[in-house]
């Protein structure tokens, strides 16, 4: 027990000054790019991945990465899966291969630093008590994926306490319809043992697995359901 609080004490401090360092470089990026901005989105999503892998890495956060399914750099994706834990955000800017857009609780605005940042990097924020406005922030969405982005998103709206999928939101399915843009699946394993939703405590011996499954066509009737079968199945392969 010891340990695990020293090691959360260090991983939370260095989470909190790297997110800051990071936050500040891109507020200055994307300010100094305003007038270029293919270069200042490509520059600040390299600035995203650097800051999530730099957590990873000096956090000695434990995971594996696999892919079912090569992933078309020239292609756009909706990338949805189950959320676990605060680093679920990490793993997915550190590993998925092309541009995207979060889709993003629009509480996360007020968090100093890393609100401002995500707000530059021009991330998409939706207010879950208003349906106007979430339904307006989902068209958004769709008009980033026209014009080229990539989306990501937990379908589950919340982060799960014991790993279990929680009731689907109907948001990434209403996008993939609408835009036509397929679906990647992607199932987080273990995260919620090693960052407990709300707890101060870490466990720096569990090994966490962020696995990308095979692409669905977001034209299939039964969408939603092969989404979550997919994911249901990949969590009792990596339950064995």
């Amino acid at each position: 027990m010891l340990y695990r609080f020293f090691y959360s004490l260090y991983f939370h401090i260095i989470k909190t000054l790297f997110t800051i360092f990071y936050s500040i470089l891109v507020l200055i990026s994307g300010f100094i790019l305003l007038p270029f901005r293919k270069i200042r989105v490509s520059f600040l999503h390299i600035i995203g991945k650097i800051w999530a892998k730099t957590i990873l890495f000096v956090g000695f956060i434990r995971h594996s990465v696999s892919f079912k399914e090569n992933i078309d750099r020239s292609k756009k994706y909706i990338f949805a899966g189950n959320h676990q834990s605060s680093i679920d955000i990490y793993l997915y800017y550190a590993y998925i291969p092309v541009t995207f857009r979060w889709i993003a609780k629009k509480s996360l605005l007020k968090i100093p630093f890393l609100g401002w940042a995500m707000y530059v990097m021009g991330h998409i924020f939706v207010d879950r008590e208003d349906s106007k406005n979430a339904f307006s922030s989902l068209k958004k969405a769709i008009n980033e994926v026209k014009s080229g982005f990539s989306i990501a998103i937990f379908p589950e709206g919340t982060r799960s306490k014991d790993g279990k999928l929680l009731p689907f939101k109907k948001g990434a399915f209403f996008m993939a319809r609408a835009s036509g843009i397929p679906i990647v699946p992607v199932v987080i394993k273990n995260a919620f043992k090693f960052a407990p939703k709300g707890k101060f405590l870490f466990d720096p011996r569990e090994k966490v697995y962020l696995n990308f499954l095979n692409i669905l066509n977001s034209s299939s009737k039964d969408l939603e359901s092969t989404f979550k079968e997919s994911l249901l199945l990949e969590i009792a392969i990596v339950n064995k």
